[in-house]
């Protein structure tokens, strides 16, 4: 059963993405985060990685694909387990992935167009973030990936998503 702060850290907050679209941004508690994942403290602007789960988790900082190894910070997530049981955290990837998908979703909707006889917007062929269009498509882009990043951590409790036909 989740608690009440477990539940509130799943909801969403706003964010302004790169390109000034105001994007949901995913607040979790520390200890629901997988290995790997990028994340922030609350209030900080520094990257951090989730690198092991023992006790409060081992976390290092992000520097980068370029980094040294023998230079990089590695601490505790928290000083003491009980603060790493309330300790709220927001993933980073979340608003540079919406992009990233409303950028592939935008091109390969122009791709395959033709091909189911439609013949696109001339204005609107060249994908333009700041666009009222470009900023509808990552803001849906941006909510499909938080829920499946929601889903995946209530996998036991999400109701599953009715498929589509075209």
């Amino acid at each position: 059963m989740q608690t009440e702060n477990q539940n509130r850290s799943q909801e969403p907050s706003q964010t302004e993405d790169v390109v000034g679209v105001d994007v949901p941004r995913l607040v979790r508690l520390f200890l629901d985060l997988p290995l790997g994942a990028r994340f922030r403290y609350l209030g900080s602007k520094t990257v951090w990685v989730s690198i092991a789960r023992h006790g409060c988790g081992t976390v290092a900082k992000w520097e980068g694909p370029n980094a040294s190894p023998v230079l990089q910070s590695i601490c505790s997530a928290a000083e003491t387990l009980e603060e790493c049981e309330t300790l709220e955290v927001e993933l980073v990837d979340l608003p540079s992935s919406a992009l990233d998908l409303a950028i592939r979703f935008h091109e390969t909707y122009e791709r395959l167009a033709p091909q189911f006889g439609y013949e696109t917007r001339i204005d609107t062929r060249a994908f333009d973030p700041t666009s009222k269009n470009g900023k509808l498509m990552v803001s849906v882009c941006a909510e499909i990936l938080q829920h499946n990043a929601i889903g995946e951590a209530r996998a036991d409790n999400a109701a599953p998503i009715p498929p589509t036909t075209i």
